[in-house]
């Protein structure tokens, strides 16, 4: 079985390949493609592989050449993931990446090694994410790097068993079945909304539907108004205290976020880190609201 994960920075998908992979049956990997350049990142991940070698997960370090990775067949993998398979693939030979002449080589090359590890495995989930929803304008490396991952996307998930969106923690199916997983104890459940979607794309109209009013609606953590907006731009601006945070945010009726997880992975660490922490809050907050809606185009759709 192959199956596709995407979805934003901090959203769970990471959490979710590990579930699965954990039903299905032994020898179990995680190849990791992520290239390590300092020691406090060397050491994060050792204590990755330690914890997963505990579920009988072993982890195998292929930044390239996935053609050559000989797991054992009829194995068990979760391939995390295809952002940084496709820019080492693309960039860690030091040499300008032309995209004329090398995109053709690189997405053939990049897709032999995805066949040549779906053939060795009886199961395989590959860990992506969607580069191209800034609508920033970049470089002509990187827009071909956005374009090839965006390629490989497609491709991969035109013969896969199953492709699956993870937004705020909550499996959204786009082609055919996930797997059942051991589900989790239930936590308790609260009766805050949270509305989440991209950028002017009607969510504060959504909240006015429900009753609310402008005179409830704030961006302001620590007053009385029902409602939040711009969950994303009180993270990025710091939030001190996570445990705090979170103790104000359960408070509220309404919580609005834009979604800030896709597109390219900013320069800036802080930037990068508020997308990831603002992923996990929406993901805690997710897992006790009674209500989740993502509002596309001015449509809601309920997730939860």
């Amino acid at each position: 079985m192959l199956i596709l994960l995407t979805g934003g920075s901090g959203h769970g998908k990471s959490t979710l390949a590990r579930k699965l992979l954990k039903n299905f049956p032994c020898p179990r990997y995680l190849v990791d493609t992520a290239l390590v350049y300092d020691e406090a990142e060397a050491i994060q991940r050792n204590k990755r592989q330690d914890a997963l070698r505990l579920q009988n997960i072993e982890t195998i370090h292929q930044g390239r050449d996935l053609d050559r990775l000989l797991v054992p067949e009829g194995s068990s993998a979760v391939l995390e993931c295809m952002c940084h398979l496709t820019a080492n693939e693309m960039f860690s030979c030091h040499t300008m990446f032309d995209p004329k002449q090398d995109f053709r080589p690189v997405f053939s090359r990049i897709l032999r090694g995805i066949w040549h590890l779906h053939h060795r495995c009886e199961n395989l989930i590959i860990v992506t994410n969607e580069v191209s929803c800034d609508g920033i304008r970049y470089d002509e490396s990187t827009a071909a790097y956005q374009q090839m991952l965006g390629k490989l996307n497609a491709e991969i998930a035109g013969f896969s068993d199953c492709v699956c969106e993870v937004v705020c923690g909550i499996p959204v199916v786009l082609k055919g079945t996930l797997p059942n997983i051991h589900p989790e104890e239930e936590s308790s459940m609260s009766n805050q909304i949270l509305v989440i979607g991209p950028e002017n794309a009607g969510k504060t109209e959504y909240v006015r539907s429900l009753g609310y009013t402008d005179a409830d609606m704030s961006e302001k953590l620590y007053d009385d108004c029902p409602v939040l907006l711009n969950l994303q731009k009180i993270v990025l601006n710091g939030i001190g205290s996570l445990p705090d945070v979170m103790e104000q945010l359960n408070r509220k009726k309404v919580i609005v976020c834009c979604e800030v997880g896709s597109g390219i992975i900013p320069v800036s660490k802080e930037l990068t880190d508020a997308r990831v922490l603002t992923g996990t809050i929406c993901n805690a907050l997710a897992k006790n609201a009674s209500d989740v809606t993502r509002v596309v185009c001015g449509i809601p759709t309920t997730l939860k």
